[in-house]
């Protein structure tokens, strides 16, 4: 599912560079086009994102980097496309360098309020296959779990317990891990503030 939003996004983004047309919106001031250039950019990549795609490109190394480092989507941008436009802005114009600068930052504020904009949710998953959903999660989101064996109050049959604390934007990741891993499983979610202790930032 990841894949084919990844696809209809880039799709997207390249059918509308050709049909809309380059000019100057509301205004003419660089710096104000800059910021909300920038916000605006972030808030339909921050969508994206948020339903597991990505618009290709950056996108895809930010979050590579953002699994397996504790840095976030929108820091990880940050800084590789400033690396580029700084080295661009030795070549070609300085001052546009700059304000392209100003621009991805923006876009990195903006990334983290719409991906981080609701704070860790903790989970409690009660499952006849405990096994596989726990090797599904950490495998596809590199997510941590707690097990412990339980027994249906009504049935009496015997189940696993698995406790994971996400962040909000892999709620629907997880949704489909688990239904993929035990579709008659019980997932229960509990909002929370925060955590104390190692936990992977992963947006």
């Amino acid at each position: 599912m990841a894949e084919a939003h990844t696809i209809l996004a880039t799709s997207l983004v390249s059918f509308f560079l050709l049909i809309v047309p380059i000019k100057h919106i509301w205004t003419d001031d660089p710096l104000l086009s800059a910021i909300f250039g920038g916000v605006l950019n972030a808030v339909g990549c921050g969508l994206v994102l948020r339903r597991g795609g990505s618009e290709g490109g950056f996108d895809i190394l930010s979050r590579v980097i953002a699994k397996y480092r504790n840095i976030t989507v929108g820091k990880s941008n940050l800084i590789i496309n400033t690396i580029i436009v700084i080295l661009s802005g030795f070549i070609f114009n300085s001052e546009i360098a700059l304000y392209t600068i100003i621009s991805f930052y923006s876009s990195m504020k903006t990334y983290n309020i719409i991906l981080n904009h609701v704070d860790r949710i903790s989970l409690l998953i009660i499952t006849d296959k405990g096994k596989e959903v726990n090797e599904a999660i950490t495998k596809e989101l590199h997510r941590g779990t707690t097990m412990w064996n339980a027994s249906g109050g009504y049935t009496q049959k015997e189940k696993t317990v698995l406790y994971c604390v996400i962040m909000k934007g892999e709620m629907h990741q997880l949704k489909q891990i688990v239904k993929s891993a035990d579709p008659k499983s019980f997932v229960s979610i509990i909002s929370t503030q925060n955590v104390i202790g190692r936990f992977h930032q992963i947006w």
